[in-house]
């Protein structure tokens, strides 16, 4: 019996394609050197602890000659290491390969398995960051504010628009749920109000500012349709007003599910988002900061 692919593929995959021995582990897949040869070149070599003939190095077992040639009694080695093991076996007893075997094992899962974190978390600092600049967050009380008086920056429109998209086609590890729910509530929370802030009518002031048009109110009380437009903006105010409430709570969760996962001093020193009213336009003309802790179900009726 022949090593199977199936035996080879095991052993090469469990030993990430390199040397096991701990003093060496080489990367056993070399570039061509030559520009007319493009594949690359195995330098590895399948060896057997226990040799396939009972006169071969470490040959004096009871393994069967079946088992010889399975995964279990193979080691994955650089030329030179296959040489040493094989020209030496007084010094390279099978327990002590099989040691070095599972030695490299744990070695590579350990290695892997940091490196998967690390990318994870590049992931979510890139996000963090990509919510911290789009959103404005460094100067939140002065978005919260101007929307509170019926104004939006256009920096917050596109940056929000741009930080919703890529959470939406973010491919996600699932390493840290928490985070990553939060990331993507917040997402919605803040698509949410754009769209709804957007959907009333709308004009871009200055190419900087979007704000209500509120050309209606020039026809006059006398008009018909006053009434109407005046009944249309109040209640676009109080929904525009509700949805940014429920941005202040994901914004909140999303601070504190960082701070727990990822960046322990996140806007520590400034401490909770909140909604900001600097001339008291929903509170009798007084400032006001507004710390809500709970969603709102916004009426959109």
């Amino acid at each position: 019996m022949a090593v199977t692919i199936r035996d080879i593929k095991i052993l090469w995959s469990r030993a990430a394609g390199r040397c096991s021995m701990p003093d060496c582990r080489a990367k056993l897949i070399k570039d061509s050197s030559t520009a007319e040869h493009s594949q690359e070149v195995l330098i590895g070599e399948t060896c057997h602890i226990v040799a396939r003939k009972p006169n071969g190095p470490r040959g004096n077992s009871i393994l069967s000659e079946d088992d010889r040639d399975r995964y279990p009694n193979l080691i994955l080695l650089c030329r030179n290491h296959h040489i040493t093991i094989d020209q030496d076996p007084q010094s390279w007893p099978i327990e002590i390969l099989h040691g070095v075997k599972v030695d490299h094992e744990l070695w590579v899962e350990e290695n892997l398995s940091l490196t998967e974190q690390s990318k994870s978390r590049e992931l979510y600092i890139e996000l963090v960051e990509l919510a911290t600049k789009n959103l404005c967050l460094a100067s939140w009380d002065h978005i919260s504010d101007g929307a509170v008086r019926g104004f939006l920056s256009d920096k917050f429109v596109q940056g929000s628009g741009d930080f919703g998209t890529t959470v939406f086609r973010c491919v996600w590890p699932d390493e840290k749920p928490g985070l990553e729910s939060a990331i993507r509530n917040l997402g919605d929370r803040v698509s949410a109000f754009v769209n709804h802030f957007l959907s009333f009518d709308c004009l871009l002031d200055g190419g900087q500012v979007w704000a209500e048009d509120k050309t209606w109110k020039r026809t006059g009380l006398a008009h018909i349709r006053y009434g109407v437009h005046a009944d249309r903006s109040m209640r676009w105010q109080e929904q525009s007003f509700n949805y940014l409430i429920n941005v202040v709570v994901a914004l909140n969760e999303f601070a504190d599910s960082v701070r727990i996962h990822l960046i322990r001093d996140y806007f520590i020193m400034q401490g909770r988002f909140t909604l900001f009213d600097s001339i008291g336009v929903t509170n009798e003309s007084k400032s006001v900061h507004y710390l809500p802790c709970e969603y709102i179900e916004v009426d959109t009726s």
